[in-house]
């Protein structure tokens, strides 16, 4: 616990930056970096110290190391990883599958779909206007 809880913010930062880069439209960067170095780099940790140390200290020390170089990879990849382009629409052909350039705007026309959750929606003069 005294070894977890000074480290834990790495773990907090991993997380807030995942789920940014996702919302956004990226997340193959995010997965990969998970996968590799919070569950990956552990697993290799494990099979590699467990054997030398029995310990659960040795355990407990792969969420740590972990948690921080995924942290380090996140905050580098957040500040130089070029992904707010490819959002914005700047990359071209690719961006566009990420982002479209431009929203549709919303409208409650008379389509099936509406008309199906104006039943549902009890106060839709709220939400939405008709002919917006």
């Amino acid at each position: 616990m005294h070894v977890l809880t000074p480290v834990y913010i790495t773990y907090i930062s991993i997380e807030v930056l995942a789920g940014a880069l996702r919302g956004c439209g990226d997340v193959r960067v995010p997965t990969l970096i998970t996968v590799f170095f919070v569950c990956g780099l552990r697993m290799l940790w494990l099979f590699i110290a467990v054997p030398i140390r029995h310990e659960i200290a040795t355990v407990e020390m792969s969420y740590p190391i972990t948690w921080s170089l995924a942290s380090a990879l996140f905050i580098l990849y957040y500040v130089k990883g070029g992904w707010d382009a490819a959002v914005r629409g700047k990359v071209g052909e690719e961006a566009g599958r990420v982002m479209p350039r431009k929203l549709p705007p919303h409208s409650c026309g008379p389509d099936v779909l509406t008309r199906r959750l104006a039943r549902c929606r009890p106060f839709k003069d709220e939400f939405c206007r008709e002919g917006s």
